[in-house]
């Protein structure tokens, strides 16, 4: 509250009050009198008191004197000691002391003292009120007068020893009815106080009492006012108060800071907020401060003001009722803050959402298109947008050539595309952009080079400022993009980095787009010479085609033996490829051979010399000197090598041999070969581009399903989970993990992984520098291949046993130059290594990858603090809930593993006693009773049960490798029908299509799960009903599906994602078995099995099988281990 206090042009009231009621000319004179003379005058003041107080009673005078002493800033203790001294000589005492009360501790202080030595103030400096007689004085508030010291018994110790003989008197100084302290009066010989003189020390108690309280209120007031004035003025708020009339009368220092006008500016009236405010926001302010001085409300409001200086700042005022001590309205008081940095930082947020809005939108149409027009038109209407300019357009770079073409354009007259539409590099400004790679922002173009250059129609249209940023992609211009302005426009340096953000991503995507268009159109031409060839098995894969060209070489040319070397990538050695003839061995396929001139091999000699050869004599031709030359061919009589070659390129050799004596190879031989040997170079090239040309159209719809799927989600883990799953699928890698970049401590973290499980990356943590490939990616912010990274410091110790990895790949995640992580590929076989196309599709994935990081660290940050404890507490419920049921089901299957072995042993051997013995009686009692009979059946249907339930529990914890083998679908049903007895009561139907094709697989499993579904079923209808088995081609051309159905009771909705779990049943008899059994196995042949059910209706198990072998030939996780069928 603003109060004269602090105002600092009037008396504090209390101390007016007092001085007001002191009326002698004593009191005067210490008013009046300097402060250097303030002491001197009190001590007459006091001596009169004295003599007032004693013989006429009159009080006041003392209080007062003391009073004004204390308004003139003298100190207390200097006042307190001054009356003492003033008392002690009124009196003829020997000395006086004042004590004080300090409640908090219940001890007297010694606050003032007169003629007392320095060991009796030591001693004296602390009273215990407890003690007598302090405990009298206080506690009854009564005087205490003694001779000859203390009474026997009373006295305090340290009283005794250095108190003179004589009276002495303890009187309490009350006020307000309280006691604050003691006055002892001490005299060095006895002394009698008359009644006169007792009723005076006992009044002087009373009015010293009040005088010392009333002291230390106005000093207490004094520092209160004192702090309250140092508080306003160091405020950095501007604190002002304001009159019901508007006129200010308070403006702390502050304004000057705030405003730029001086306080004085403000409380003269020279200068007032409305003054200030800006037009606009004038009568908002008028309207807020009539309803405070009016009505007395408060509230705050933000308006914008012009300062002193001519600087417009927003400030934000608010505002409260200043009221008096009765209640009444009598103006207003607040504080108006600088708010402009928050209004910056405001405008800022939403400019940077509308760009990232904007970025998003572009990303989104330009990973789901590969139409280059609709990504051009969708990112022109998106950039005017954001930029806010008046027009614009895209030219892209034409293919192959210097010219630069426009391609979209928005608000820009025909007659000035006519001289834009296209132009060469390095003219005007946009060649220029397009030739250097650099941006060109030119603020007033009429004013610039540029305009000497320029076509006249662009100079009257009017373009005044443009900014032109260079469309890049993998360090090549593929086009400009450029904003315009009708007016002069300065462009900031945010505009140059959106835009070219835009760009950099436009580029990519018209990249990918070209490099699609190339694939279709190579897989056109491909297709063509695919046709052409249909000799070599058009359809059929490169190993098929090298089969076929071996079983061409044996039965058509009549060769004993032969063999196909290829040349690999690099180019330094031949690699077995195909091979026939009965002394050709196992290992001549992956035999690798240098490409050496200094290795004598024949084989290696045609290729080298580009041209066929003949040894007729092998073991003793030098070209064959080297002992791995005769070891394709071994024992042949004589041998052709013919290079495998198409134009200037070498793909390999063909190495054919004749065993018998007397069937040399001739020149007609040899040139049939060489012909045979071109046919094959266009085959194998052929096979190759194909190969090449659908891995680059997988490829590149693979990445714009990978961008697609990366947008679809904003969660950074989920985005690290995706980049290592479409990573490893894109590359085809067994190991793909990703780390990522503390740039504070120069540490990689691992944070998602693919082909290990999820905790060998947890917390692992290692610095850059350690691993050699993340040092050199991050330094040329590209990959880097290596093929012996197992010195390499990321890979943790306790894997480095477990993977041989033979070749890494090592992509470095960037964003706008900065490395956010690196990615890692690791190959752990020499089956497949990466080549630079892997590296170039490495680039863009990364580009992609780190876009999709950098939007999803955005949105990460907005929800992190929101969503941070929630997230973990589910989580770890959620993980507890897991590990308890994986710890449960674990620990039953393990004990299930324990049963089954012991059954396998324990009852397997006692059912086939009764087995034997059964059918032993069986044979024996032909012509026995029928009863007997049926009981003998009884027990061998119960023994069969047995075995198979002891056979369910053996597969289920032992695993079994497959017999790989066609299988004819319908020879398996009817033969797996045959061996079921189906009761009287079940119609049986059967549907098998004709041209079903075989299967690759073990028939012994899949009889199995055809059993254990038809047993199913007939156990379904116990009554009647209609089994169906069915045999079909699947919706894919490459899956057979076989299907089991009943009409029996059917399966409850609720049991239908239970029935393929371990030991789940809801019949009396079995274990739960049966049906997880059937879905390993088929899952084992790379199948699926589904159901459908109704209750009372019937239930349909679906079983789908591929074509082709399954990629892993176990039905079970983990290590299996074979077993022996018994």
């Amino acid at each position: 509250m603003i109060s004269a206090g602090f105002a600092g042009a009037r008396p504090i009231p209390r101390v007016a009050s007092m001085l007001r009621k002191t009326s002698s000319s004593a009191t005067e004179k210490v008013i009046t009198a300097p402060m250097t003379e303030q002491l001197s005058s009190l001590r007459e003041v006091l001596d009169e008191s004295y003599h007032m107080l004693e013989m006429s009673g009159r009080r006041g005078g003392l209080r007062a004197a003391i009073a004004s002493a204390t308004a003139r800033d003298v100190e207390i203790r200097r006042i307190l000691a001054t009356v003492l001294e003033r008392l002690v000589g009124y009196l003829q005492a020997s000395a006086a002391c004042i004590h004080l009360l300090d409640p908090h501790e219940d001890v007297l202080t010694l606050k003032a003292q007169s003629g007392l030595s320095g060991i009796a103030r030591r001693q004296l400096s602390s009273l215990d009120i407890h003690d007598p007689p302090m405990d009298r004085v206080i506690a009854r508030r009564t005087s205490y007068f003694a001779t000859e010291r203390w009474p026997a018994g009373e006295p305090p110790p340290q009283l005794i020893a250095h108190l003179p003989r004589g009276l002495t008197a303890m009187l309490p100084l009350a006020s307000r009815n309280r006691v604050i302290g003691t006055l002892m009066i001490i005299y060095r010989a006895p002394r009698f106080f008359p009644p006169s003189r007792t009723r005076f020390l006992i009044a002087l108690g009373c009015e010293l009492g009040r005088a010392i309280e009333d002291a230390m209120l106005i000093d207490k007031l004094r520092d209160s006012e004192a702090r309250h004035r140092l508080l306003l003025e160091s405020a950095g708020d501007l604190i002002y108060g304001m009159d019901l009339n508007g006129h200010t009368f308070y403006v702390s220092p502050s304004s000057k800071a705030i405003t730029g006008y001086e306080p004085d500016e403000f409380l003269s009236g020279s200068v007032t907020p409305l003054r200030m405010c800006v037009k606009e926001d004038r009568d908002a302010l008028k309207a807020m401060f009539r309803s405070a001085t009016r009505e007395g409300t408060r509230g705050t409001m933000e308006f914008r003001a012009r300062r002193k200086d001519g600087q417009e700042v927003w400030l934000s005022a608010t505002w409260a009722p200043l009221r008096d001590s009765a209640g009444v309205h009598r103006g207003i008081q607040g504080t108006v803050r600088d708010v402009s940095a928050n209004k910056r930082a405001e405008e800022e947020l939403r400019r940077r959402n509308i760009e990232l809005a904007a970025i998003n939108a572009v990303a989104s149409t330009l990973t789901e298109s590969i139409d280059p027009d609709q990504m051009l038109n969708r990112t022109i209407d998106v950039v005017l947008e954001v930029i806010a300019a008046k027009a614009g357009r895209i030219a892209v770079l034409l293919e192959d050539t210097r010219t630069l073409r426009t391609a979209v354009s928005r608000n820009i007259p025909q007659r000035v595309l006519d001289q834009i539409a296209e132009f060469e590099l390095g003219d005007e400004w946009s060649g220029m952009v397009a030739a250097t790679g650099e941006s060109l922002a030119i603020e007033d173009f009429p004013s610039s080079a540029y305009v000497r250059h320029a076509h006249p129609a662009i100079v009257e249209w009017g373009l005044r400022a443009l900014l032109s940023v260079p469309i890049r992609s993998k360090g090549r211009v593929l086009g400009v993009m450029e904003v315009v302005h009708d007016v002069p426009h300065r462009f900031t340096g945010r505009d140059l980095d959106l835009l070219s953000a835009i760009a950099n991503q436009l580029g990519l995507a018209l990249d990918n787009a070209r490099l699609y268009e190339h694939m279709r159109r190579e897989a056109r031409e491909l297709g063509i010479l695919h046709r052409s060839t249909s000799d070599l098995l058009p359809l059929a894969p490169l190993e098929s085609k090298l089969r076929h060209i071996m079983r061409t070489l044996e039965e058509i040319f009549g060769y004993d033996g032969g063999w196909l070397g290829l040349v690999d990538e690099e180019g330094t050695k031949l690699v077995g490829a195909a091979g026939f003839g009965r002394e050709v061995p196992d290992d001549t396929i992956g035999l690798e051979l240098p490409l050496d001139p200094t290795f004598r091999n024949a084989a290696v000699l045609a290729v080298l010399e580009r041209k066929p050869n003949v040894i007729p004599d092998p073991p003793h031709d030098p070209r064959c000197a080297d002992q791995r030359g005769s070891v394709p061919l071994r024992g042949a009589r004589c041998l052709a090598n013919a290079p495998i070659l198409s134009g200037d390129r070498i793909f390999g050799v063909l190495t054919v041999g004749r065993y018998a004596l007397g069937a040399p190879i001739t020149d007609r031989d040899i040139e049939l070969l060489e012909t045979f040997a071109s046919h094959v170079a266009i085959t194998i090239e052929g096979a190759r581009l194909l190969e090449d040309a659908r891995r680059r159209a997988d490829q590149a719809a693979s990445l714009c399903r990978i961008a697609s799927s990366l947008t679809q989600t904003l969660d950074v883990q989920d985005v690290l989970d995706q980049i290592v799953a479409d990573a490893a699928n894109l590359f085809s890698v067994e190991i793909a993990s990703l780390f990522l970049f503390d740039e504070a401590a120069g540490d990689l973290i691992g944070r998602a992984v693919v082909g290990l499980e999820a905790s060998a990356l947890d917390n692992f943590r290692i610095p850059i520098s350690l691993s050699m490939t993340a040092r050199e990616a991050a330094r040329t912010l590209g990959p880097v291949l290596v093929h012996e990274p197992s010195e390499d410091g990321r890979i943790p110790e306790r894997l480095l046993g477990r993977f041989a990895i033979t070749s890494s790949l090592t992509v470095p995640i960037v964003l706008r130059d900065k490395l956010l992580g690196v990615l890692f590929l690791d190959h752990v076989s020499n089956i497949r290594r990466f080549s630079q196309s892997d590296i170039d599709l490495a680039s863009r994935f990364a580009h992609q990858a780190a876009a999709a990081i950098g939007n999803a660290r955005l949105f990460d940050q907005a929800l992190r603090r929101a969503h941070q404890l929630a997230e973990q507490i589910e989580a770890h419920a959620q993980e507890l809930e897991d590990t308890r049921s994986q710890l449960t089901t674990s620990q039953y299957l393990a004990w299930l593993g324990q049963l089954a072995a012991g059954l396998g042993h324990e009852i397997r051997s006692p059912l086939s006693v009764i087995k034997n013995a059964a059918y032993y009686l069986k044979t024996q009692l032909v012509d026995a009773d029928t009863t007997i009979r049926r009981h003998l059946e009884m027990i061998q249907q119960e023994v069969a049960a047995s075995e198979r339930i002891i056979g369910h529990l053996l597969d289920f914890s032992r695993g079994r490798k497959l017999t790989h083998l066609p299988v004819n679908l319908r020879d398996l049903i009817e033969s797996t029908i045959e061996q079921i007895e189906i009761p009287s009561h079940v119609t049986l139907t059967t549907h098998i299509d004709e041209d079903l094709p075989s299967i690759i697989g073990d028939s012994e499993l899949l009889a199995r799960v055809i059993a254990n579904l038809t047993a199913n079923a007939l156990q379904a209808m116990p009554a009647s009903g209609v089994l169906t088995i069915a045999a079909l081609r699947g919706g894919d051309a490459d899956r057979a599906e076989i299907r089991v159905s009943d009409t029996g009771e059917g399966i409850p909705t609720e049991n239908l994602d239970k029935v393929f779990e371990p030991l789940f049943t809801t019949k009396s008899r079995g274990m739960g078995l049966g049906l997880p059994l059937c879905k390993m196995l088929v899952q084992a042949h790379g199948g699926a099995i589904t159901v459908k059910s109704e209750v009372s209706r019937g239930t349909t198990f679906t079983v789908s099988l591929p074509v082709r072998t399954p990629s892993s030939p176990l039905y079970e996780p983990g290590e299996p281990t074979e077993r022996a069928d018994s």
